[in-house]
């Protein structure tokens, strides 16, 4: 769907689109078929993908797989449940930060492959990480940002504790910018194409919730030094143990220790 055709549509169903709903639509076909090549959907596999808008991407995903799609605005809903019917096409109207995924896909493996609101992007990562089975993979467009964060290694500012929960089950790596271009309307900045590749092993889901909890103390106060964030929270005398057992020094900061390492820290304090 290139902008003339989709200027036709929200005409049709006179749609406003609307910014606070993060209603930036993609009309560059080439960059809908790089997002599904990419992605590398296999036959039959079951696609959560969110916010659908007209369904272009959706219509490039369906010859090969099943998907379930999600989406807040009711015209939108309204124009996706008339205009695109296949028996491999499940459409929900609903708020995919509401909705309850263990009784939407069940134990089933799924991939999520989207391009979804920024405003609920972070958050909808964070859900899908804290899933009994999280995604297999995901494959979404994001602000050029938010990728940062999740793909950072330790060091710099971007690196923060939504780098290690995602990066505890997934190997994130951002495969290229987007241009605002290729979007109606232009968003005000860049956008990635990120991959989040599930880990051959990963903690179990109440691992998952220590382990939150231990990197959300870390990074409560960044300038301060680690040992001092987790005081209030964890037996000082077992950290130190910890940070002599792996050579780590008593004076790091929060944004210089792995995700590997939180997570060893989490199990052991």
């Amino acid at each position: 769907m290139n902008k003339t055709e989709l200027l036709t549509e929200i005409n049709k169903i006179r749609l406003n689109p609307g910014r606070m709903l993060g209603q930036n639509f993609m009309v560059d076909g080439n960059m809908l078929d790089f997002i599904v090549k990419s992605a590398s959907p296999a036959d039959g596999e079951t696609i959560l993908e969110i916010g659908p808008g007209f369904g272009p991407l959706t219509k490039k995903l369906l010859p090969r797989a099943a998907v379930t799609a999600i989406e807040m605005d009711v015209k939108l809903y309204s124009y996706l449940k008339a205009n695109i019917v296949s028996p491999n096409f499940k459409l929900i109207h609903a708020d995919a930060l509401r909705v309850v995924y263990e009784e939407l896909i069940g134990g089933n493996s799924f991939c999520v492959i989207s391009n979804m609101p920024y405003s609920i992007s972070s958050p909808f990562v964070m859900k899908m990480t804290e899933l009994e089975n999280p995604p297999e993979k995901m494959y979404l467009v994001l602000q050029k940002e938010t990728a940062g964060r999740f793909a950072a290694a330790p060091g710099p500012k971007e690196y923060g504790a939504v780098s290690v929960l995602v990066q505890t089950v997934y190997t994130v790596e951002k495969i290229r910018n987007i241009p605002p271009e290729v979007f109606y309307q232009k968003p005000d900045v860049t956008s990635s194409l990120v991959s989040f590749v599930k880990r051959d092993s990963i903690p179990t889901r109440l691992e998952r919730q220590e382990l939150s909890r231990l990197v959300k103390a870390s990074f409560s106060k960044r300038r301060k030094k680690l040992i001092s964030n987790l005081d209030d929270f964890y037996d000082r005398a077992g950290i130190l143990a910890f940070f002599l057992k792996k050579g780590i020094d008593e004076n790091v900061r929060a944004e210089k220790i792995g995700a590997a390492s939180y997570l060893e820290m989490s199990r052991e304090i």
